[in-house]
């Protein structure tokens, strides 16, 4: 392994020569930007490897393994764009995509792509749906491209929500929606993706071909929804630009290249699962995922370690609760990883405890720590397990190409190096804007720059640290707390597996510390022991004379999750304040 300096920044950038003294930092560029779009590199690994495979649904039982080639992906691609557009789809019109993890997933964006239509990755409660007609009247959506699933339940959910739409052609619920394209069960009224995948003539391909010239770079690539962790989640636009250029810099970071097998878990309707579909049509190589429901729900970290072994996957994507969960196991060398030697992490705070624990668990590998947002992409990344990573203890890495980080105070004035602030970030690869929602936008933009609407500050050197969302920012009294500082030493327990610090409310101080804590497997802990624990080891106070000791604890079995398997401190935060009322 290559311990240089550059490597531990990443050979996409230029670092800085001369050490900061003021919050702001903006990175060079080794490589040039480029004005391909994501179908002009598609196409070159279509001409280059034709009969490599492009996506890979994974299983255990290999008899469940479903692939799809480069060429199978474009040829059933084209044949879908040219009949949607027979099927009156105009350039700039939405269609949502709502299915999971399939082959026809990839085919179905670039579908889209191909018809210079906004691809929309929708996601709704899954248990009744009730969500997603509202979702598809904000983006206007003329048609969706479905999964009826592989559930009795799921179908039902789909036949409630699209039924009259089904039946009589038109719906005064969703007034813009025309058509629905059905994979899998048979769905009365919809158009079967099987038919609008058969092959086509070069005269039907006609309209394609002069639809697709007229793509560029600035062209529309993905509207992804935001997780909704600060309220209801927004629809956010990128372009063919921002998507290309940042994702070959991660992949520069991440010294990915065609050859690589890249693994990830998360549906593709999100943006880590979108990043899988993306570098392999920017990078060429070839993704593998699985059935989203055996990491978060099922816990099966066992079949997933086999996966990544029996697919030969040399790089990934490995959430914190795969990581937790994998070092529960007695032992991971029976799995032989040894060709996965480069993964990244990302989603929330990375403990210490934990980054030790998979160092000595897989410690050929090596894992950089992304951090990042659905409008800005990926910002900055940590390589831990490298020779400057003393350097780097605590923060979130240096930031990729191309972007300018100032922190700011209240009045949006850059503060003095190491001094925490509000986070406003400026790039080539930012979104566009939020779909149909100017007024949004324009909160969150001023000048060009964006407020992620984070907590921290940047080093001397030029990382980046992260300290908290601003909205988990708990007043008490006169103070804003920081969670990660009690979180931090509470993680330091021998018997704490997780722990997530909110506020609940006070009649006199406005908010109290109260900690949420998940005990190692078996673990006995008591409440009253996390207190003794943290009236030893949190000895500083904040300025108003209050310790930083968490009034209440809460034992928990888990934590509740959003739909994007991040933790619901939204909900998390009522079930404390209920069981903290006074």
């Amino acid at each position: 392994m290559d311990h240089t300096k550059n490597y531990t920044m990443g050979t996409d950038i230029t670092p800085i020569s001369t050490a900061l003294t003021t919050s702001y930092l903006k990175t060079g560029f080794s490589t040039e930007p480029t004005d391909d779009t994501i179908l002009d590199r598609f196409k070159r690994y279509v001409e280059a490897s034709p009969d490599k495979e492009a996506l890979v649904i994974a299983d255990v039982d290999t008899v469940k393994r479903e692939a799809i080639s480069f060429k199978d992906c474009d040829d059933l691609s084209d044949n879908l764009a040219a009949n949607l557009i027979k099927e009156g789809v105009e350039i700039n019109d939405v269609i949502a995509i709502l299915m999971p993890n399939c082959k026809e997933f990839i085919v179905s964006w670039l579908s889209l792509l191909k018809c210079h239509a906004y691809p929309a990755f929708v996601s709704f409660n899954m248990r009744k749906g009730d969500d997603l007609k509202n979702v598809l009247n904000e983006l206007k959506a003329v048609g969706v491209i479905l999964h009826t699933g592989r559930s009795e339940g799921f179908y039902r959910i789909i036949k409630d929500v699209f039924g009259r739409l089904l039946d009589f052609k038109q719906d005064p619920d969703v007034p813009n929606l025309k058509f629905v394209v059905a994979i899998g069960t048979c769905l009365d009224g919809a158009l079967p993706y099987i038919n609008m995948v058969r092959t086509t003539t070069e005269l039907e391909l006609q309209p394609l071909h002069e639809r697709v010239a007229t793509i560029t770079m600035d062209s529309p690539c993905a509207i992804l929804q935001t997780s909704g962790s600060s309220g209801h989640p927004k629809l956010v636009v990128h372009r063919h630009f921002g998507m290309v250029n940042s994702f070959n810099c991660v992949a520069i970071r991440l010294n990915m290249s065609s050859s690589d097998r890249y693994f990830c878990d998360r549906p593709m309707t999100w943006g880590a699962g979108l990043f899988g579909l993306a570098v392999a049509c920017i990078v060429g190589l070839t993704v593998i995922t699985v059935d989203t429901t055996m990491s978060v729900a099922g816990r099966d970290i066992h079949s997933i370690l086999q996966i990544i072994s029996k697919e030969k996957c040399t790089r990934g994507l490995m959430m914190p609760y795969m990581l937790y969960d994998m070092l529960e196991l007695p032992s991971v060398r029976k799995y032989q990883l040894d060709a996965f030697t480069k993964f990244w992490t990302s989603g929330q705070r990375i403990p210490n405890a934990l980054l030790e624990g998979v160092n000595k668990t897989l410690p050929k590998a090596s894992m950089i720590i992304g951090y990042g947002s659905t409008e800005m992409l990926w910002v900055s990344s940590q390589l831990y397990n490298v020779a400057s990573q003393v350097d780097q203890t605590g923060t979130i890495g240096y930031p990729f190409p191309g972007f300018e980080i100032k922190i700011t105070d209240g009045d949006d004035k850059v503060v003095p190096i190491g001094t925490p602030g509000n986070i406003k970030l400026r790039s080539y690869q930012m979104f566009t804007g939020y779909y149909n929602d100017d007024k949004k936008t324009k909160e969150k933009m001023k000048d060009g720059w964006f407020d992620v609407e984070d907590f921290g500050y940047l080093t001397e050197k030029g990382y980046l640290v992260f300290i908290s969302k601003t909205c988990d920012m708990i007043k008490r009294g006169t103070v804003l707390v920081a969670p990660a500082s009690v979180e931090n030493v509470i993680l330091n327990h021998p018997s704490v597996n997780n722990v997530i610090v909110v506020g609940v409310p006070d009649p006199r101080l406005y908010e109290e510390l109260c900690a949420c804590v998940i005990l190692n497997h078996g673990d006995t802990t008591t409440e009253k022991a996390i207190v003794d624990f943290c009236n030893e080891n949190l000895t500083e106070q904040t300025l108003d004379g209050l310790a930083l000791t968490p009034k209440f604890v809460i034992i928990m079995e888990e934590f509740p999750r959003l739909p994007n398997g991040k933790p619901d401190k939204t909900t998390l935060k009522k079930i404390a304040a209920d069981k903290c009322a006074i």
